[in-house]
């Protein structure tokens, strides 16, 4: 957190720790963009660092935590878009 908005050092400090954007990650190794297993991550003052990804005590953002999440995200998705491409076969199909 800034405490003192006159530093800017303390900005710049800050703004190299918030992320803005990743690749896209799982607990599936099969959803990973990368081999080894891990994204790249855009941070705020616009540099981009990989960061490997560990289960368990992994970095921020790259971590088992944020893994569960997407996974979870990414099978209600999947889910929805088979059920829409099935209802778009009934409909095609009439």
């Amino acid at each position: 957190m800034i405490t003192d908005i006159n530093n800017l050092a303390a900005s710049a400090q800050a703004q190299s720790s918030i992320f803005v954007m990743l690749d896209w990650f799982s607990t599936d190794t099969g959803a990973f963009n990368h081999i080894p297993g891990g994204s790249n991550v855009l941070y705020m003052d616009g540099h981009v660092e990989f960061i490997r990804y560990q289960q368990t005590g992994g970095t921020a953002p790259i971590n088992g935590v944020l893994a569960n999440v997407l996974g979870a995200i990414a099978a209600v998705v999947s889910r929805l878009l088979y059920r829409q491409g099935a209802q778009w076969r009934v409909l095609v199909q009439a």
